[in-house]
């Protein structure tokens, strides 16, 4: 497994060998909501030996900043098209399935109710299904399922360790990424599963509204490549987890703000810079 799934999945394993500063806080993921106006995100709380993770709203003027879930696990989000609703993976009873929640908190939805992990959902670009990662046959696999819990389709069929699905705008391809020999790859299948193509070494694959590029992380810094391309170009230093915004004129990504000497744990935060390059600003607290 790689190092980043180990830092982030793994966290609740790993020794501290350094005192975190006071309401030390890491975010996982950052979602951007279809109008560009707002950010989801999943955000772990470190409290001493206690660690909660849960689901954050933001206005992208760093206004308005919210929790929506009560967690205790709550991770991994991706806004509906219209805007109205988002999935989440959810750990309840040593078990992660996937939620849908209305931003009327009434409104819950569970979808999955298996045995074994589901995750790292994403809404389909027409609304009327997710992909995500799950275990169902024993093997990290990539899945489509539609909105109303059924019909789950398993795309790929390897051994190789998968997360981070993410559809392309027209919703006839899906990009995610892999460990091969400890090395992290991205990947990009067919909607139908019928043909996998191997882009470049990454992770947190996230694609450009157009559908012609995407950005990806190595090492802690951000890159784009076009698809068909084997030109990376980095546009983001000391930062991970970038995601462009639904215009494609901004990007939104985090950063580590404090990091103990071995390494965890870390804190961080959400910023927003234009697609250029110019303007960076911090969101989040």
């Amino acid at each position: 497994m790689s190092k980043h799934i180990v830092a982030i999945i793994l966290i609740l394993a790993i020794n501290l060998s350094a005192q975190p500063p006071k309401d030390t806080v890491f975010y996982q993921d950052v979602s951007w909501s279809p109008d560009g106006t707002n950010l989801l995100m999943s955000r772990l709380d470190i409290s001493g030996d206690n660690y909660e993770y849960h689901i954050y709203s933001v206005n992208t003027d760093g206004s308005n900043y919210q929790k929506l879930t009560d967690g205790p696990n709550d991770i991994w989000t991706s806004w509906s098209p219209d805007g109205s609703k988002f999935v989440h993976a959810s750990k309840k009873e040593n078990n992660t399935d996937i939620w849908i929640r209305g931003f009327d908190s009434a409104f819950v939805i569970q979808l999955t109710t298996d045995t074994t992990r589901d995750s790292h959902p994403d809404w389909s670009p027409d609304g009327s299904s997710f992909a995500f990662v799950s275990k169902k046959n024993g093997l990290t696999q990539i899945y489509t399922m539609n909105t109303a819990g059924d019909n789950a389709v398993m795309l790929t069929r390897d051994s190789i360790p998968k997360d981070n699905p993410r559809w392309s705008p027209d919703g006839k391809r899906i990009a995610y990424f892999g460990n091969v020999s400890g090395r992290d790859s991205i990947f990009v299948i067919d909607s139908d599963g019928n043909k996998q193509t191997g882009l470049c070494e990454g992770v947190w694959p996230s694609w450009s509204p157009d559908g012609k590029s995407i950005l990806f992380t190595i090492e802690n810094e951000i890159y784009q490549m076009k698809i068909g391309d084997s030109v990376k170009t980095k546009v983001i230093d000391n930062a991970y987890y970038a995601r462009w915004s639904p215009d494609g004129k901004k990007i939104a990504f985090i950063r580590n703000t404090w990091r103990a000497d071995e390494g965890w744990p870390a804190t961080s935060a959400v910023f927003i810079v234009n697609a250029d390059g110019t303007n960076e600003r911090r969101v989040t607290p």
